[in-house]
């Protein structure tokens, strides 16, 4: 007998990218998103919805832009909506113009029809060319988890209105605010602190030299950063694209990336840097989605 919650698991979406070293992401229209790093061609996620949209993010790390299933008024919108368990067939990866597409047409009853984007000649206007960041005026009734409905979702895109502003410095940007003060603070913070005993200080007005100030900064120096609970952010650790390691990505930030010497804190506040948690390593951080 099946568990309830194992049949209740949205079926698998599977398919072949005509690129390797992409990620794919299939959000749901929360957010919530099923992510995999397609090494060689074939790929195969459980979505974490019945219906979700699938993006792509470069082997650079930099967003590549939705994968379209069709386009609808003669290419005035295009299908960004795809159903669990529908097996796409080959997906062309059109890297310089921010987008995918499908070699062949899926069926109907795979595409999430009420799913649109708006779109030229099939082609949405939010992309991995601009990240969202175009001009598109929200229609009546957005689509769920895209305001102003241009193929980039929100929790991807950086001018989530289509004023064409960057949401961080747009004060017109809807929920913003009210996201900060349900989470009881910034929606994301940094901090920097260097603890010193007496004998490790270090002063250039002293006499310190740069050599000795160079030392004490890998042992001393702490970044904190803090994410409202909820939330989620990406940090750009550096690095490149790697597919013969297990992460698929080398080099880069040792605090940031994963294996790391970068940890998350157990509980709340910032612990004693003399007494970091040996099991709370940073579990991901290859690249951002710009």
């Amino acid at each position: 007998m099946v568990p309830a919650s194992a049949a209740a698991k949205p079926a698998p979406i599977s398919g072949k990218l005509s690129k390797p070293g992409y990620t794919l992401i299939a959000l749901a229209d929360s957010g919530k998103p099923t992510v995999v790093v397609v090494k060689k061609a074939k790929f195969k996620l459980r979505p974490p919805a019945k219906k979700v949209t699938l993006q792509l993010r470069g082997p650079d790390g930099v967003y590549a832009g939705p994968i379209v299933l069709g386009k609808k008024n003669n290419g005035k919108l295009a299908l960004v909506g795809v159903k669990a368990g529908a097996k796409l067939g080959k997906v062309i990866v059109k890297g310089g113009k921010g987008y995918a597409k499908l070699k062949k047409k899926l069926a109907e009853k795979w595409i999430d029809a009420k799913r649109t984007a708006t779109a030229k000649q099939g082609v949405p206007l939010g992309n991995g060319r601009n990240a969202g960041f175009v001009r598109s005026k929200p229609p009546r009734h957005p689509p769920p988890g895209d305001r102003d409905a241009d193929g980039v979702p929100d929790v991807l895109d950086v001018d989530i209105n289509g004023n064409r502003i960057f949401n961080n410095i747009d004060g017109a940007t809807p929920g913003r605010g009210a996201q900060a003060a349900q989470a009881g603070s910034e929606v994301f913070g940094a901090g920097l602190a260097l603890f010193l005993n007496i004998e490790d200080t270090v002063n250039a007005d002293a006499g310190s030299t740069s050599a000795q100030i160079a030392a004490a900064l890998p042992v001393h120096l702490w970044i904190g950063l803090q994410i409202a609970p909820g939330d989620s952010a990406e940090l750009d650790c550096g690095g490149s694209p790697d597919l013969s390691s297990p992460t698929g990505w080398s080099g880069g930030l040792s605090w940031c990336t994963k294996g790391g010497t970068g940890w998350r804190p157990e509980g709340v506040g910032v612990p004693s840097p003399a007494s970091p948690s040996p099991t709370a390593a940073i579990p991901t951080a290859t690249g951002t989605a710009r």
